[in-house]
């Protein structure tokens, strides 16, 4: 299991809030009759596909949690990083407050965080190429010394 980082923590947290919220008040798009929630359903259709789409981050972002391949952390973040963009801008155009600055603060950060994860990647590579070349050093200075 890979160490979990605190905006994932904090995603997986709201999407459990989110989807737990749906399941149990299952006419709150009904019941709410605001632009934000016509904005919503403009994007899924109705509830149920948002409930749906929230249990799949859950389930995306804990399989992610136990794979310690970095692409696994790239596509969690990436696809929660657009779940909450997508929320971000639908509270941006309809019903500014906030909840809109808290999202795109998650967002931002999640996409923050492939970038961290591509950069660790990377850096590793670099690091086994070093080890590398410091072991074919070696090996050429013994074979000099000879």
């Amino acid at each position: 299991m890979r160490r979990i980082r605190t905006i994932e923590g904090i995603s997986i947290m709201y999407l459990v809030y989110f989807t737990i919220t749906l399941y149990f008040t299952p006419r709150l798009f009904v019941a709410e009759q605001t632009d934000l929630y016509d904005a919503l359903e403009l994007v899924s259709p109705n509830q149920d596909t948002w409930e749906i789409i929230g249990m799949l981050l859950i389930i995306i972002y804990c399989i992610s949690f136990f794979l310690k391949h970095w692409v696994s952390r790239v596509f969690a973040n990436f696809v929660g990083g657009s779940f909450f963009m997508l929320i971000c801008v639908t509270y941006m155009f309809t019903y500014p407050n906030i909840g809109g600055g808290i999202f795109l603060f998650i967002s931002i950060y999640c996409f923050r965080e492939v970038y961290i994860a591509s950069n660790d990647h990377e850096d590793s590579k670099v690091a086994m190429q070093k080890k590398k070349l410091e072991q074919l050093e070696k090996e050429c200075d013994r074979n000099n010394n000879r």
